[in-house]
């Protein structure tokens, strides 16, 4: 079977881990970096090798993975030797759905912030808005996009393209996402309506079926789920805004050591920062990175933000995450996001939503109360 985006890259010569404190040492330009991985993919793989019977260890070592990759949390393995750890455990097991068994071996633990943010968001829409803002720290060999549809949401994983993914990782990538959503509802019954993969048709598609519990479709434009409006926006009751909001912190402060050159999450991060006390100013938070007023805006720009972008999303995911936690009042809620006044607030939210605060945290409160019913 031909892969025209695989590595050929030979086994057995192996690689260096690399730990997130010696990427990009020169703040002060840009150094292109090989695609990276976070070491719990490859424990993952070693892990359900070795379910299977084999030495994940041995293997890993053969593929050229970095044994520090596979013992350490603070390291970061190279895509190219993971990908070739992938292609050895298809070849040993027999199984073309090896990704799918394998993200199983993933858990929210290993994932440290992300994982604890995830946990902690209000909904699947919350959730999944993090992975798309976040999802460098795991690799930065993909990314996500979460688009709404009408009556649906679509969560698409695109390749990066200076970055060549095995069928296997995909799809363990797209599988983790569906155990995501099981986990956020205790039910592993839910999941997407439709999948769509750009692998080739295996073998055989049982373990794809029974996984998903949906249709999958191979051979696909991208890599897609299709999730129903109901199932993505519905508020989670083990929603907590705090403990969601300091991981965020924490992840974006991870982010910059991966990415130093994104300004938009510098700028998100100093925004997250200073909105309790009141609305940042361009002004400030240019004198803050040590740079001019017109050099932020056109390096937003750049990356196809601006600064009023960045303090409305920010307020917005902040502000559906604070209606959702019980106790919240709207008032607490505005002026703990910077608002001079309720009503100001109340202007901005019904801008972003389409529904007044009072409105919305009622909404979430009587369907949270339906899912407790439920379970």
């Amino acid at each position: 079977m031909c892969r025209g985006y695989l590595s050929r890259r030979s086994v057995g010569s192996p690689e260096p881990a690399i730990r997130l404190a010696e990427r990009d040492k020169s703040p002060g330009r840009s150094v292109p970096q090989a695609p990276s991985v976070v070491s719990s993919w490859a424990r993952a793989i070693v892990q359900a090798l070795e379910a299977r019977g084999l030495d994940g260890t041995a293997l890993a070592e053969r593929a050229g993975v970095p044994l520090e990759a596979i013992a350490r949390a603070d390291v970061r393995a190279p895509v190219s030797a993971t990908g070739r750890l992938w292609r050895l455990a298809v070849e040993k097991t027999g199984d073309p759905a090896f990704g799918i068994f394998a993200s199983r071996f993933l858990t929210f633990p290993t994932f440290h912030a992300l994982g604890v943010a995830v946990l902690a968001s209000a909904s699947v829409k919350d959730a999944f808005h993090r992975l798309v803002r976040y999802s460098r720290i795991i690799s930065d060999a993909a990314e996500y996009r979460l688009d709404d549809a009408g009556d649906r949401y679509r969560l698409f994983l695109d390749v990066a393209p200076t970055a060549r993914l095995e069928y296997e990782a995909v799809d363990a990538i797209m599988s983790l996402e569906v155990r995501i959503i099981r986990a956020l509802y205790s039910d592993r019954t839910v999941g997407p309506g439709r999948v769509a993969l750009q692998r080739p048709e295996p073998s055989s598609t049982e373990a794809y079926s029974k996984f998903f519990r949906a249709p999958v479709t191979f051979a696909a434009a991208r890599n897609v789920l299709e999730l129903s409006r109901e199932l993505v926006e519905a508020p989670l009751p083990s929603g907590q805004a705090e403990l969601a909001r300091h991981s965020d912190e924490v992840m974006s402060r991870a982010l910059l050591q991966i990415d130093p050159q994104n300004l938009a999450q510098r700028v998100r991060g100093i925004v997250l920062d200073r909105l309790v006390d009141g609305e940042p100013t361009q002004a400030t938070v240019a004198r803050k990175l040590g740079v001019g007023l017109r050099t932020l805006q056109r390096r937003l720009a750049e990356e196809k933000t601006s600064f009023a972008d960045i303090v409305a999303q920010t307020r917005r995911d902040l502000a559906v995450a604070y209606l959702r936690e019980q106790g919240w009042s709207v008032t607490e809620v505005a002026f703990s996001l910077g608002f001079a006044d309720v009503s100001s607030f109340s202007r901005a939210f019904r801008r972003w939503t389409g529904v007044s605060p009072s409105q919305y945290a009622a909404g979430a409160e009587s369907a949270a109360d339906d899912i407790r019913r439920e379970q």
